[in-house]
């Protein structure tokens, strides 16, 4: 039996199956094990579409006849029903969102119109939000699914069905993880809190002085960390890991600037200060712009990712993200001033996860 839209499993086995694996995963890794809203009526999706101005994609509107909607669908990141679509606050934030990243897009940019998309997610406290592009290839009779504004094309699903399944498979992957309970000391837990936030996860390499470096994957983006440099003895405000996110099939970037950091802390003794710029007269990534990384807080992810805290509230580690930034993003940020140059960036609103943007 098979979907009426496309050729893929019916939509009440497909939520069942995600939502036990949902449970398994919240045994292992504490993770909410949320589940859809009760199916929306015919009269509700009809409503939504004429709110909207337009028909929903087939795919996703066959979803919605089984699940109104699904809060906390991916680590934090919530479906919208139909209720949501195309009224109240959150859908208005959601488009003030996406018209201020299309205002400070490039004339020749390779993002779906603007008219012909409309967005399905919203996670609060982030600027990432999943749209179907109406105008895009069919497939299986439904239409891409992209991931916006953290850089065109960070995630592309050929239509619904496949962004569903992305997110199950990055589900499936928790249930390898290691749950086994930690000592209370910085650096012991660190995996862990990253794969809340960061997605699945699994080690790539041992570095020098036993500090691990880690690849984490979700469905807009990849990131790798170090998971235990915040043990070692390093002059620093806090106890310290880094992480670098970049757009999906940009790996080597980010692995490639975590262990050049990495290096530089282990030379020089000490870890980079809130705001620091690391800079280069040459491009430190062949074939890009990027010649220098602003170390900072992550763009794209609560407040609650950018410090671990103990059992009294305290910060005991803090998360530094690195940031790639351009020749021409520093020099409009007056040289070396990274204060200034996180203000030009939250103005201009590049692509920040793409290392080759112009």
């Amino acid at each position: 039996m098979t979907s009426a839209v496309g050729g893929f499993p019916p939509w009440p086995d497909l939520i069942a199956a995600m939502g036990l694996l949902r449970e398994d995963v919240s045994e292992i890794s504490g993770l909410p094990a949320t589940i859809p809203h009760v199916a929306a009526a015919e009269e509700q999706l009809a409503e939504a579409e004429r709110r909207l101005g337009h028909e929903l994609d087939p795919q996703h509107r066959e979803f919605l006849g089984f699940g109104d909607g699904w809060p906390d669908f991916y680590l934090g990141t919530d479906l919208l029903g139909t209720g949501d679509l195309g009224q109240g606050p959150v859908w208005e934030e959601i488009n003030a969102t996406l018209d201020a990243f299309y205002a400070a897009l490039p004339e020749h940019s390779s993002a779906p119109p603007r008219e012909e998309i409309y967005p399905i997610s919203h996670h609060e406290g982030s600027s990432s939000v999943f749209v179907i592009w109406r105008g895009g290839p069919e497939s299986d009779g439904g239409r891409p699914v992209v991931s916006l504004p953290e850089g065109e094309g960070s995630a592309t699903y050929e239509n619904f069905f496949q962004f569903y399944r992305a997110v199950y498979q990055s589900y499936e992957t928790h249930l390898d993880e290691d749950d086994s309970p930690a000592p209370q000391r910085p650096g012991e837990r660190i995996p862990d809190h990253f794969g809340r936030f960061l997605g699945s996860g699994r080690p790539v390499e041992t570095l020098q002085r036993g500090v691990q470096l880690w690849r984490y994957e979700r469905p807009e983006f990849v990131s790798y960390a170090t998971c235990g440099l915040s043990e070692l003895d390093v002059v620093a405000p806090k106890p310290q890991e880094l992480v670098c996110s970049v757009r999906r099939g940009q790996d080597q970037a980010a692995e490639h600037l975590v262990r050049t950091l990495f290096e530089t802390i282990l030379e020089t003794g000490a870890g980079p200060l809130p705001s620091q710029v690391y800079r280069s007269e040459q491009p430190i990534l062949a074939r890009t712009r990027i010649t220098g990384v602003l170390a900072t807080t992550h763009p794209y992810l609560d407040d609650a990712f950018h410090v671990l805290r103990d059992a009294e509230g305290g910060i005991r580690v803090q998360v530094v993200t690195l940031l790639p930034v351009t020749e021409d993003e520093i020099e409009r940020g007056s040289g070396a001033e990274a204060e200034t140059i996180e203000t030009v960036l939250e103005k201009t609103n590049p692509p920040l996860l793409d290392v080759t943007r112009p």
